[in-house]
This record gives C-alpha cells, structure tokens and sequence, in this order.
C-alpha cells in the first residue's frame, strides 16, 4: 500500500509539473489564457489547425468552402430513431426531427462551426437526442455560411423561416439554443425579434406625423422592421394581444400563452357586443346570436327588470358626475396626457350627450376605446396610479361543495379571502377602499335598470358568494 501511495503521489507531481508548465508557456511565455493554449493544442493534435498556419493554407481552405458551402447538406435519416423531415427556404435548410405527435415545445437549434462550416455528426445526433429525450420538436437551422454567404443574408433567411414557421405550426412553447458560433447567431435573432429600438422608430413616426395615433404609428414602426407581417397590428383585438405578450414576455416569463384565432366580425363590428347592444336599443331580438346558456340569462335577467337596454337613466348619472368635476380631477385621470385630459374637460363642459362630448374629444391621435375608457375612469373616481401593484384582496363570487373545501384551505393566505363583504369593514386600508370604489360603480349601473326597486343603493355590500 505504501509502494501504490508513492507512485500515485509521483504520477501526481508529475501531473502537477506537465500542467504548470504548460500554463508557464500559455501565460508568460506566449502570453495567451491557458484555454486558448488548450484549444490550440488540441486543434494541433488532430491537424485541424494545419489550415490556418499560413495565410496562403487559410486562403486555400476558404476556397475549397466557397465550393462546397454551395451544395445542400444531406443527412442520413437512417441513423436517428425520430421522424426527419427537411424544408427549404432559398439557400437555408432545416431538419426538423420529432419523436411526439404533440411536441411539448419546439427548439429552433443553430448549429456551431466558425459560420462556415456545416453541421457534423456530433450536431446532428445532439438534434435527434434533445427531441427524443425532452419530446420537444428540433428545427436544426443550416444556416447561409461564409464565404458564399454574408451575416445579412443568414439573418433575413432565418427569420423568415422562423416566421413562415410559426404561422403554420403549433409550436407551443419556443425555444432558441445554439452552440459556438450557432450561439451568438441564435442571441443575435433573439434581440431583432424583440427589437428594443422599435419604440424609437414609433416616436419617430410620432414626430414626422403629430396627429397619428400611437397604434398606427406603432404598426408603421413595425412594417420598417418586419414588412408586410406587421399588417395584423391593425386589428384592435391583435393590438390588445401583444400588449399582453409583451408583459408576460417581460414580468411572467414562465407563463405559456394560448392563443385563440378570432371568427366573425371584428372589434365593434359585425356581431360585435357594440353591435349587439346597438340592436338592443333599437328594439331588435339578439336571443338568436346568443349561445343557449347565455339566452337564458338574458331572458331572466330581463324579465327581473335587470338589463339597461336604453341609455336614458344611465346617461344622466354620467354625465351628472362627469360636470361636477373640476379641471385637475380630468388631468388626474389613466392616459390623460398630451392636454388630453382639458380636452375632455372642455368637451363635458360643452356638449349635451355622451355621443356628442366623444365626438368633439375625438382626434385621428386618440383612439375611441381610449376616450370611452377615460370617460368611465372620471365617472368613477379613477385616476392615474390606482391600478398599479397587486391586489389587495380576493372575492369569492361563487363555489362548489369541492371549491369550499379548497377554500378552507387557503385560510391566513397572505392575501385577504373575502366571502362577505362585511369582513372588508375589519381588513380597512387599500383592500376597503378598493371594495368602496367598485360598490359604488354598481350603485351607478344599476341607475339604468327598468325595474326601480333594483336600483336600490348598496347592491354589492348585500352580494353573498353563489354555493352552487
């Protein structure tokens, strides 16, 4: 034992003095950090590094590349045990290997290799391996290289591809992962997708046309960056969806947004509820464009005096309310910026509808459902800020045999629980002055209701949860 002990602790200087001496080489001899002496001898060692000791090797290993950067990549397909499939696009080719009929994510891979050399064995076989073993699809991007190809060409390729990609699969979760220099092209693609600089070009767009409002600037902005797919930021509904995106890419990455295509008419058109309460007024039957369950509700709703079908009553209180405002309370409201908010005032202060003051507030810069939202905010008591934070407390509104036995669960939760309204009295702080603001919101709308006994004062303060 004591003989292996010695020759373990001589092997071990020997060790000790082979790799000090070759980072004495690296670092003070050669001046170069001992992971680049590494490579380069590594590289030395399996005469891969034959090609770039002279400039003339260089040139001739460049050359040969310009010739073979032209041919499509082939990959035996045989060799893996998920699906292969290759697509096209110009000179761009993609592999997609799958082992799921419904992949959990799809991985965009860009391969490493110097931009300009094609994937090997090694890069092939770790695409087959991360979808089967991670059941994600695996889109390897053989990217344009050099010297054929310029960084240019390689990024218009890719997100082309990219998008083309999207719109025709369901891809779930989407994620870029790269190795070498496959890894700085897929954080390169990542940062134009999200394109930090777009809100300049929106301002810029502001500044050269000073009436446009910031949604058509913004899709102005979008077409210099991404072309005619910017197009679908015209519709209001996609307008509000990348808000959205935008803050669970930003505050709650780890969330995965399910996306719905929208059928029918448009925001405030064709079947819209605008058009719907429209035809209401009007004195029309909507029962037959509303989903069975929903019929019933109306039915009930409208035979208990509960449904404000005219805008009579309801128009009054509003604008009551909103003439009794001062000029600051208008300046204090959500968006009120740019002298919107003295527009407003002026507006009020002015016209004899609803319909009217919106009219006479109405720029081709500000959006009607701005306007609209304001309008509310104003009415009740909302102003700039008050939706900032978390909440303050949860309502119950209604539960199941099964809900109140999880309910029962969630008791000293960090956030109040709330089944009746009387406990908010004991909460106090912002959780009661959030409840008062949204009580007294009911003791307006209910100002429209037909039938005058339910438009007594208090409504929510009396609401107990539905057991259903």
């Amino acid at each position: 034992m004591k003989t292996l002990g010695k020759i373990l602790a001589i092997l071990l200087a020997i060790i000790l003095l082979i790799v000090g001496g070759f980072w004495f080489t690296c670092r003070v001899v050669n001046h170069r950090s001992f992971m680049a002496g590494f490579v380069d001898l590594v590289l030395t060692m399996q005469h891969r590094s034959d090609k770039f000791t002279s400039v003339e090797a260089a040139e001739e290993y460049i050359a040969e590349k310009a010739v073979s950067n032209r041919e499509p990549v082939v990959i035996d397909k045989a060799k893996f045990d998920v699906s292969l499939r290759e697509e096209k696009l110009d000179a761009l080719q993609a592999f997609i290997y799958n082992d799921q009929e419904h992949p959990a994510q799809t991985v965009f891979y860009f391969h490493g290799g110097a931009y300009i050399n094609q994937p090997n064995n090694q890069q092939t076989t770790m695409a087959a391996r991360t979808a089967k073993e991670t059941g994600s699809e695996v889109v390897l991007m053989v990217y344009p290289k050099e010297p054929v190809y310029n960084c240019e060409t390689a990024y218009d390729l890719c997100l082309s591809y990219y998008r083309d990609y999207l719109v025709k699969n369901d891809c779930g979760k989407v994620v870029f992962m790269g190795d070498s220099a496959g890894g700085g092209l897929a954080l390169g693609l990542a940062e134009v997708l999200l394109r930090p600089e777009l809100n300049g070009r929106v301002a810029r767009e502001l500044k050269l046309d000073p009436g446009l409002s910031y949604a058509a600037a913004r899709q102005r902005a979008a077409e210099s960056v991404i072309g005619d797919d910017a197009a679908f930021l015209s519709s209001p509904n996609n307008i509000l969806a990348v808000e959205y995106l935008k803050t669970l890419l930003s505050s709650y990455p780890d969330i995965e947004p399910l996306t719905v295509k929208r059928t029918g008419g448009e925001h405030d058109g064709a079947g819209s509820a605008l058009e719907l309460r429209e035809r209401l007024r009007a004195g029309e039957d909507v029962l037959p464009e509303l989903p069975p369950e929903a019929a019933e509700v109306f039915r009930r709703e409208t035979g208990a005096g509960r449904v404000c079908a005219g805008r009579g009553n309801i128009e009054l209180a509003l604008l009551s309310r909103l003439r009794a405002l001062s000029l600051s309370a208008f300046e204090r409201l959500p968006d009120a910026s740019e002298g919107l908010g003295r527009r407003l005032y002026q507006a009020v202060s002015e016209e004899p509808t609803l319909d009217a003051l919106l009219a006479a507030a109405k720029t081709r810069r500000y959006a009607m459902s701005r306007l609209r939202r304001m309008l509310c905010c104003a009415a009740l008591g909302v102003e700039e800020g008050m939706a900032a934070g978390k909440p303050s407390y949860a309502r119950v509104l209604a539960a199941s045999a099964r809900g109140c036995a999880h309910l029962r669960t969630l008791r000293g939760s960090a956030l109040p629980l709330v089944m009746k309204p009387a406990a908010l009295r004991d909460i106090g702080g912002e959780a009661l002055r959030c409840f008062e603001l949204g009580a007294a919101a009911h003791d307006l709308f209910v100002l429209g209701y037909p039938n005058e006994p339910e438009r007594r004062c208090g409504g929510d303060w009396r609401e107990s949860p539905r057991i259903l």
